[in-house]
């Protein structure tokens, strides 16, 4: 038993629940109803609004003034009030417009419609305006993301400097001799005279005189001076090649 009745409680709970939603979100509009100024004054303000299911109308006029007669559009256009849909003869009824088409109002009192008391509406089910969900927001343009940059590679090593390759010394040419510098000359042979033997019998005559000691003596000086006079030119040359 309870079974069954959890689906029709349900069902009735949305329903109220919708009649709710669509109360709350319902308009109500109130106009005033009498002889208007022209007979089109209605039907121009109507057009200037959009009609709902579940909407109100509220008809503001005294009471016994006038009256509401709900019509067919066809009856409202020729005010035919013989066969009305609905009447409210109370003072400012509030109309529900509780379905979608096309519905007209009309003040039953004679020659009321014809004056222009007479109204017709076009009543939607949903409003394009108010059903359509709202626009998205623009898609915020990111940036591109920056790459991230590593550690910086470390600064190339310099190579230690090439030590400059030093010619070598060249050394110095031996001393070029001089085409006019003479020759230095040969060391002179001094030879010593030889002694003569002394068993050698003397040739000469016991009674002249001896004059062999002293040339001996003289020649020995001759031969040491030219032995000096030689080295000494042997050093002066010596020493002249060297400066040169």
């Amino acid at each position: 038993m309870a079974t069954s009745r959890g689906p029709a409680l349900k069902f009735l709970f949305l329903c109220v629940l919708g009649a709710l939603v669509q109360s709350s979100l319902a308009t109500t509009y109130k106009l005033t109803w009498s002889i208007p100024s022209s007979t089109t004054f209605y039907d121009d303000w109507a057009s200037s609004k959009t009609f709902l299911v579940g909407d109100v109308i509220e008809f503001d006029y005294n009471f016994g003034a006038h009256d509401v007669l709900l019509l067919l559009p066809k009856d409202a256009a020729t005010c035919d009030t013989s066969a009305p849909l609905q009447t409210w003869s109370a003072g400012s009824p509030k109309v529900s417009l509780d379905k979608a088409g096309t519905i007209s109002f009309v003040c039953g009192l004679p020659n009321h419609c014809s004056l222009g008391m007479k109204l017709t509406v076009k009543v939607l089910a949903t409003s394009t305006t108010a059903t359509s969900p709202p626009p998205s927001p623009p898609t915020p343009v990111l940036p591109p993301p920056t790459p991230k940059r590593g550690p910086a590679p470390p600064p190339p090593t310099a190579a230690p400097p090439t030590p400059a390759k030093v010619p070598p010394t060249a050394a110095p040419p031996p001393p070029r001799r001089s085409k006019s510098s003479p020759a230095p000359a040969p060391a002179a042979v001094v030879q010593a005279p030889a002694k003569a033997p002394a068993n050698a019998p003397s040739k000469a005559p016991s009674k002249a005189p001896a004059p062999g000691p002293a040339k001996a003596t003289s020649d020995a000086s001759a031969v040491r001076s030219t032995a000096a006079i030689a080295f000494f030119a042997t050093l002066v040359v010596s020493f002249s090649a060297f400066l040169l």
